[in-house]
């Protein structure tokens, strides 16, 4: 399957110009070669089950962080604004990319030929260049919305500002669908008895067209508007930073915490650009000159390289905003203190119903901080 992710190996090439005894398929450079005596199928690659690992550890982790960022901002009323809708639709453009990406990435290193069909092998890739596409659309709109708010002063309320972050996601869907849109149409299966599914004709002049344009799109000038939103905003905070200096009443605090969702988005930008770069050299070297590359030293590990810091951006994405968001980290903490209360009250009930003692109210725990029976279970 040659995916979203160009191989190293010989995948996606006609295998007939190459001789067995060809130093191409000799030179030691490519771990996960296709072994072309028996099953053309069979991927070989002593690191298999080092990268098994890896995979299983980032699934994990962006699985279980991704969905409970989703679950604490979509369960509080309190963090239903439009910077958290936004930060809702990166949650699932991330959780979709390590669910499809991930999967399919270990299948083929297990299996190189292609078994899902032409409709399978089109609507995968377009799934995970569409949520590439995602994640740095909802970076930009953060950065158009941070802006709006700290340099221009937007003061919509709440209801408005709901509406324009539900709109600015579906924008952003539709946009990333669009840029991806070629591939449903371009994508097809090559290789006849071990067949490989290509998401463009390799080294084409489209081809190279679409990664170059792909590659400015989605990654080049993102960042470049997110810069240029970002040298904006800092100017602003410096000059508003003075007058608040020492203060502590609400303008001040209020002033902090938008400060602190602007420099948490900054960072989201931030990891995203390093952690992409190698992925979008990648694919643009391989269209341009893939010759240089797949005869070059390392070529395996930077493969490898480009893939899993890809992957490992959608999993620290969740863990950048818990660490750096107290509203995030003390809405989580009431989730799971309230799912551990409503387990122990279940717990209860069922041994007093099984022992045949008539069921009574249980009295809801007092909230020490706010001295009123914990209402934030329900609210949350």
């Amino acid at each position: 399957m040659e995916s979203t992710l160009p191989m190293t190996s010989m995948e996606g090439l006609n295998t007939d110009q190459f001789d067995s005894n060809d130093s191409y398929v000799q030179d030691g450079l490519y771990e996960y070669s296709i072994v072309f005596e028996g099953d053309l199928c069979l991927s070989k690659g002593p690191k298999f089950m080092r990268d098994a690992a890896i995979l299983g550890i980032f699934f994990l982790v962006g699985f279980l962080g991704n969905c409970c960022l989703m679950m604490v901002i979509l369960s509080s009323p309190r963090l239903r604004t439009s910077a958290n809708i936004l930060l809702t639709n990166l949650a699932m453009g991330d959780l979709l990319y390590v669910m499809v990406s991930g999967p399919f990435f270990l299948e083929h290193e297990l299996h190189s030929c292609w078994q899902y069909g032409l409709a399978g092998c089109k609507l995968v890739n377009f799934t995970q260049v569409m949520v590439q596409g995602v994640c740095v659309y909802t970076l930009t709109a953060l950065s158009i919305e941070r802006y709006s708010v700290l340099v221009r002063g937007g003061t919509i309320r709440h209801g408005g500002r709901m509406r324009r972050g539900i709109l600015a996601a579906f924008a952003v869907w539709f946009i990333a669908a669009v840029v991806a849109s070629p591939i449903l149409a371009y994508a097809h299966i090559s290789g006849g008895d071990a067949p490989v599914c290509q998401y463009t004709q390799l080294f084409s002049r489209a081809a190279k067209i679409y990664e170059v344009a792909r590659s400015l799109v989605m990654y080049l000038l993102p960042l470049a508007i997110i810069t240029f939103l970002y040298t904006v905003i800092a100017q602003t905070l410096l000059k508003s930073a003075g007058a608040f200096a020492g203060e502590t009443q609400p303008g001040a605090r209020h002033f902090s915490a938008r400060r602190r969702l602007a420099l948490t988005v900054l960072i989201l930008a931030l990891f995203f650009g390093i952690f992409w770069l190698p992925y979008y050299i990648y694919i643009v070297w391989f269209q341009l000159d893939h010759s240089s590359l797949v005869h070059m030293a390392g070529v395996a590990e930077f493969r490898n390289l480009y893939y899993f810091s890809a992957l490992a951006n959608s999993c620290l994405n969740p863990i950048i905003i818990f660490a750096m968001s107290t509203s995030h980290r003390r809405a989580l903490m009431i989730c799971v203190r309230c799912r551990k209360a409503e387990t122990t009250i279940t717990s209860v009930a069922h041994t007093r119903s099984a022992n045949g003692i008539p069921g009574e109210k249980v009295k809801q725990p007092i909230d020490s901080r706010s001295g009123s029976r914990n209402t934030r279970c329900t609210e949350l």
